[in-house]
């Protein structure tokens, strides 16, 4: 993965020879096999977080010949996979978003509809609150989880017109 790059790629040697595939760029277009263009993905780059969110371009897109990423999948592009077996999905016709999921540091619950958020609370495994939000007033909140362990959580989400919604999520 080539992010933010400010030199070019070029030959060290006058004899050598450079070959990018399977390989990304937000900064230039790489000549080579399967290579792509485009912000890969990263979950929170200026916090040293290079893990892939769910909807990076990376995902899946590595060398074919290679080994499959640990999930089983095709290989990513990047040091870091993206483990789609410890995935908890939303299907899309559900009114509440939480990503990245799985997430590290910072993760962001988002109502799909009109309606705004009044309180978020969150609680581990065994049913212990964590975390609590009151009198948010905003379609979306991004919450920093850097005091959670790794594991299991579950979103509480209320609305201001009195509907209350659950999700899952996962800290890594």
């Amino acid at each position: 993965i080539f992010s933010n790059s400010i030199d070019e790629v070029y030959k060290l040697a006058e004899n050598s020879i450079l070959e990018i595939a399977y390989s990304i760029s937000d900064t230039d277009s790489l000549p080579g096999e399967a290579n792509l263009f485009g912000d890969p993905g990263f979950v929170n780059p200026y916090e040293k977080n290079f893990y892939l969110l769910y909807n990076s371009p990376c995902i899946d897109s590595g060398n074919p010949t290679t080994p499959d990423d640990p999930d089983g999948t095709r290989a990513d592009i990047g040091a870091l996979f993206y483990d789609q077996q410890n995935i908890i999905n939303i299907p899309e016709n559900e009114p509440v978003l939480v990503f990245p999921n799985p997430a590290s540091n910072i993760i962001t619950v988002e109502l799909k509809k009109s309606d705004t958020i009044l309180k978020l609370e969150a609680f581990n495994i065994l049913g212990k609150k964590v975390m609590s939000f009151d009198n948010i007033n905003s379609n979306h909140k991004s919450i920093r989880c850097n005091g959670l362990t790794n594991g299991l959580y579950v979103f509480i989400v209320k609305t201001t017109n009195g509907v209350s919604y659950k999700r899952k999520f996962v800290i890594l």
